[in-house]
């Protein structure tokens, strides 16, 4: 904890991820898990560069967990999506909303 307070914009996100700072000058944040097994059928074995998550939805692609394997955080372009993954998406409600609207066909 010591060592956040030599931190304050790492703080600042934080509060900002779990509602805690101002809402007039932060649009809320949130994480939310999507099963790709639970998505449209064309998402499957497609790389993160052809689905287009952040220019077609505004979310971010945050984290792709697969099994037990551990997290994979900030997966890049090649990153190929498969049915057993479970995506960690970042974004506001309006780009979170879009994405379900977007992959969940």
């Amino acid at each position: 904890m010591a060592h956040l307070v030599t931190k304050p914009y790492v703080i600042e996100f934080l509060e900002v991820l779990t509602g805690v700072a101002d809402e007039e000058d932060h649009e809320k944040l949130v994480l939310e898990d999507f099963y790709v097994k639970h998505l449209s059928e064309n998402v499957r074995a497609k790389t993160l560069q052809e689905l287009e998550v952040r220019k077609k939805t505004g979310a971010y692609v945050m984290a792709i967990k697969t099994g037990d394997a551990p997290f994979k955080f900030n997966p890049g372009p090649g990153t190929m999506l498969q049915k057993e993954d479970v995506l960690i998406i970042l974004g506001n409600k309006t780009s979170i909303t879009k994405f379900e609207d977007v992959y969940k066909g």
